[in-house]
């Protein structure tokens, strides 16, 4: 029985695409289950991008299998010479193989941009860079296609080309020998050059440059996060929980970088190495697979937080912290006094509130209580201040204010109010909280 590792292949390249479906499905069920009105702008047009994306791997998949099973990938290499050719077949489906990989990862990578527009769009770093490599990506993604497609010409020289270079040969009268070591005597040349029926540019080289451009602009892209996160006021702990989740993308660097090496022994085979027995030629399946689950991953936490409120919650999701100054009725004359002053704080909502957002709520806020960042389904409202006198917060008062609310972690914002005592009456429990800006 002839040893080999095809079966393999295909197993890894099927359960590849099958995992990244299903992380797709999910995006998919956190989607439906969302208010109703929130999707529009960058999230529609991200889950776009990532629906493109998926319809690609599928078409991969089902060309990759093809090619695995004609080329013959994980046989010893002494096994492939004794199997029968299939040089048609394999560089039609290889073609397609090609033209629908170099998509896949374009499009999860301007799915991913547009995630980090949504969150971070308010800097204007974030959005410059943005902005800039989406246009990159896409640029990118459109040009190596083209080439792909138009690698030779004419274009039907990459599935016909032994037909195309007979029919050249016999028209010019091409039959010299020229002999080769390795190979033996090779016909087909007419003045010490080989006819041919068309062109085609180094699959190869093309095959490595497009890995290098993927890795780079793979690196670009993981520099938002890092900007987006690095100064926010928040816990180092929970700034880490942030970044791991935003940056999941280096595990399809890794890859990347790892398909770069495999192209380059293909073009460069060790001496006396057997490169035929290996599951090498899964490498894009796999990168592929991986790229569909963490772009996924981020949109999948609404959905994990409905039955584990505190997955990977770096912060106590409890109610608001106590508010240092409760409430005093007073009991003076004056009672409609009036004092400015400054105050901080966290943008920390309670838990279990519950009410539909509306349209521009949702697109900014769906998805983003999952980091603790802005939205957590709160939105803008009146702020009460209870108690104080006709007089602005001592150096001490601000202090302690800083101090409590410095403790509670989340994004800080400084307000600058004017606040009118009224004789109205005793807040309740949950009032006498710190309220939310």
């Amino acid at each position: 029985m002839v040893q080999q590792l095809n079966t393999a292949c295909l197993i890894i390249d099927i359960t590849f695409e099958v995992v990244g479906t299903i992380f797709c499905l999910g995006r998919l069920w956190s989607r439906l289950v969302s208010p109703k009105g929130t999707w529009r702008g960058l999230i529609m047009w991200s889950d776009i991008c990532m629906f493109v994306a998926w319809v690609f791997t599928v078409g991969e998949t089902i060309s990759i299998i093809f090619v695995t099973i004609l080329a013959h990938y994980g046989y010893h290499l002494s096994d492939v010479l004794r199997l029968p050719p299939h040089p048609l077949e394999l560089a039609k489906w290889d073609l397609v193989s090609g033209l629908c990989y170099n998509p896949i990862l374009g499009f999860i990578k301007a799915s991913m941009i547009l995630l980090y527009l949504r969150l971070g769009g308010t800097k204007k770093g974030v959005r410059m860079a943005c902005y800039g490599l989406l246009s990159l990506t896409l640029s990118l993604l459109v040009a190596l296609d083209l080439a792909d497609a138009f690698e030779c010409s004419p274009v039907s020289y990459v599935w016909n080309s032994r037909a195309m270079d007979l029919a050249a040969q016999k028209a010019q009268n091409a039959t010299e020998e020229v002999f080769f070591p390795g190979y033996g005597y090779v016909t087909g040349f007419k003045n010490g050059v080989y006819v041919t029926g068309g062109h085609c540019f180094n699959r190869a080289m093309f095959i490595m440059v497009a890995a290098g451009l993927a890795i780079l602009t793979d690196l670009m892209i993981l520099c938002i996060p890092v900007y987006m996160v690095y100064d926010l006021k928040m816990k180092p702990r929970k700034k880490l929980v942030v970044l791991l989740i935003l940056c999941m993308g280096i595990c399809i660097t890794a890859v990347s970088i790892t398909r770069l090496v495999f192209s380059y022994q293909l073009v460069y085979p060790p001496v006396g190495k057997d490169t035929g027995y290996n599951v090498h030629s899964t490498i894009s399946q796999i990168e592929g697979g991986l790229a569909l689950v963490t772009g996924n991953i981020p949109d999948l936490f609404p959905i994990i937080r409905r039955w584990y409120p505190n997955f990977l919650r770096s912060d106590s999701p409890d109610i608001l912290a106590p508010n240092p100054y409760p409430y005093h009725k007073s009991n003076s004359a004056s009672a409609n006094s009036a004092y400015s002053g400054r105050l901080q704080k966290t943008i920390v909502p309670p838990m279990g509130s519950t009410r539909v957002l509306n349209k521009e709520e949702g697109e900014d806020s769906f998805g983003m209580e999952t980091y603790g960042w802005r939205g957590d389904m709160v939105t803008t409202g009146e702020v009460l201040v209870k108690g104080g006198a006709a007089r602005s917060l001592t150096e001490s008062e601000e202090a302690i204010i800083d101090e409590e609310l410095g403790k509670a972690g989340g994004i800080v914002k400084t307000t600058h109010f004017v606040v009118q005592e009224d004789t109205g009456p005793r807040p309740s429990r949950e009032d006498n909280r710190w309220s939310n800006v």
